[in-house]
């Protein structure tokens, strides 16, 4: 895979985490009213979407590092072939 397919998926896990980020109110004077049941239940479903998120990331870090080392595996051996 080459890094700016690397670097797409990336972003895709980012935005998928942060997708449906609640918006605040524009009036910041407004009482904002919160169900602490719902917030909870919100709070372990990003829990566990974090956790696939990191995953993903560390997913695509090691194809990060497989693929720098391929290259200098390839310069180095040029090198020597020279």
């Amino acid at each position: 895979m080459n890094t700016n397919k690397i670097i797409e998926k990336a972003k895709e896990s980012y935005d998928r985490y942060f997708k449906d980020a609640p918006v605040f109110p524009e009036n910041h004077e407004q009482d904002v009213v919160c169900n602490t049941e719902e917030i909870e239940k919100i709070i372990e479903k990003k829990k566990a979407q974090l956790d696939g998120h990191v995953e993903n990331l560390n997913a695509l870090k090691k194809e990060i590092e497989v693929t720098a080392t391929d290259k200098l595996n390839t310069l180095n051996l040029r090198k020597l072939l020279l």
